[in-house]
């Protein structure tokens, strides 16, 4: 369970830990909770769950897992689309910021698409990445 909290779940939390630390203080222009989230920064963490899953899936030795089942090549290509995706999302997200809150007319959806996007491949990663860990990797 440690793993879990410490490997997944902080850094995907930690912007939010700190944005709530910054809120004791008396600030000029206070952000919204989704400041941290709203241009795809979730997809930074995906992008370390992605790497991780595939160091692990190629790393040698007798901790590395070996190339023998089916799903190792299926687990490492899903791992490198999320990888590649997720960089492009970060990428766009922070060349093209929005404003915390939709402008009129638009909805919270099509406004914050980099942000659902990046929820949904960072989940996926993790997924994985607990896959690649937990199950694969005790295989090997």
């Amino acid at each position: 369970m440690g793993w879990l909290l410490i490997t997944i779940l902080l850094p995907l939390v930690a912007p939010l830990l700190a944005l709530l630390v910054f809120k004791l203080f008396p600030q000029p222009n206070p952000l919204p909770l989704i400041a941290p989230f709203k241009d795809g920064q979730l997809c930074w963490g995906a992008l370390g769950f992605s790497a991780s899953g595939l160091y692990e899936i190629f790393s040698s030795g007798s901790e590395g897992m070996t190339i023998t089942a089916a799903s190792t090549g299926w687990m490492a290509g899903v791992l490198t689309v999320s990888l590649v995706f997720s960089a492009m999302i970060a990428a766009l997200g922070s060349a093209f910021p929005k404003s915390p809150t939709p402008p009129p007319g638009v909805s919270l959806v099509k406004h914050f698409a980099c942000f659902l996007a990046s929820v949904m491949l960072s989940l996926l990663a993790a997924v994985l990445y607990a896959v690649v860990h937990y199950t694969l990797k005790n295989h090997g």
